[in-house]
């Protein structure tokens, strides 16, 4: 635990480098989330080739790609149920 008298220079230089670093790390998330939507697509599709139900495919393409969801990577750090309902269904 830092001391009382380090506290402002500390809170000053996590100021300074959150947006930075809040951007990079929101730019890997919506790179990670395109690349996820791209596979599920594929991989309906081959499920589709290969016989499947077009909306069985459809369902479990849908699970194939979730796992490049927010919500769902929250969960799986071990966040607390409650804290999941700030960001949405309550």
């Amino acid at each position: 635990m830092p001391r009382r008298e380090e506290l402002p220079k500390l809170l000053g230089v996590v100021l300074y480098k959150s947006p930075k670093l809040l951007l990079k790390v929101s730019w890997r998330y919506l790179k990670v989330k395109k690349q996820a939507q791209r596979a599920e697509k594929a991989f309906r599709q081959q499920l589709e080739d290969g016989g499947m139900d077009p909306e069985a495919a459809a369902r479990l393409a849908e699970k194939y790609g979730s796992t490049a969801s927010l919500r769902q990577m929250i969960k799986e750090a071990g966040v607390p149920g409650q804290v999941m309902n700030l960001f949405g269904k309550r």
